[in-house]
């Protein structure tokens, strides 16, 4: 503390692993985090493609590879890959260097008190919690609702406008995409996708892609 009474603190730098339109996406919600009290300084993405902003980030940029970035003390990341099995590699290979990682939520979600959150969670502005929730680590919740005691397992993605009911178990790496329903007390095992405005009401096994209404597997040629 100085002699004036102020103590003064160091924001640490935050590096968005990933910077195609859900990193983007991502660094607004920072933005808005720090627009009610700043928390980090943003220093910009981590991405493999050195072309991929072209300015859409305006000041902000892509600082380096994520395969040759050396997380210093005073960095945190969050890891902004939607597709599950590309996330769990990046952060695997990040916190294999010691990098910390952050979760990401906007102040206007809504998180019952009741439930509980991960590591390195993201978490849109529309999105919800019901209570009793439990969200595994380095899941990605866009803008939809969360029933009632909801079990979602680590590194699974769940889409924008998805209305998840209740009781309902969801297990890692599962991405359930865009507008999709899933009916209460049912169960969607590991490694599994459900397709955009399916409507799941019979249990998912692992492994499995299913589409439609009612969501049924999906054959492929």
């Amino acid at each position: 503390m100085s002699c004036c009474g102020w103590r003064f603190f160091i924001l640490k730098n935050i590096l968005i692993a990933g910077a195609g339109g859900l990193g983007r996406e991502v660094l607004q919600i920072v933005k808005d985090i720090n627009s009610i009290s700043p928390k980090w300084h943003i220093k910009g993405f981590l991405d493999d493609t050195k072309d991929t902003l072209n300015g859409l980030a305006g000041n902000i940029d892509i600082v380096g590879r994520i395969d040759d970035w050396n997380p210093q003390e005073n960095e945190v990341f969050v890891c902004a890959i939607f597709d599950p099995l590309g996330r769990r590699m990046v952060v695997d290979k990040l916190k294999n260097k010691g990098a910390q990682f952050v979760s990401i939520i906007h102040p206007k979600a809504a998180i019952s008190d009741f439930s509980i959150i991960g590591e390195g969670i993201i978490m849109y502005r529309s999105s919800a919690l019901s209570v009793n929730c439990k969200i595994g680590d380095f899941t990605i919740i866009l803008d939809s609702g969360i029933g009632h005691d909801v079990f979602i397992g680590n590194y699974t993605s769940i889409a924008s406008c998805c209305a998840i009911g209740g009781n309902v178990t969801i297990g890692d790496n599962v991405l359930v995409g865009s507008g999709a329903v899933v009916m209460p007390n049912k169960k969607i095992g590991d490694n599994s996708s459900v397709g955009t405005g399916s409507v799941v009401v019979r249990n998912v096994k692992s492994n499995t892609s299913v589409f439609g209404n009612p969501a049924k597997k999906m054959q492929f040629a």
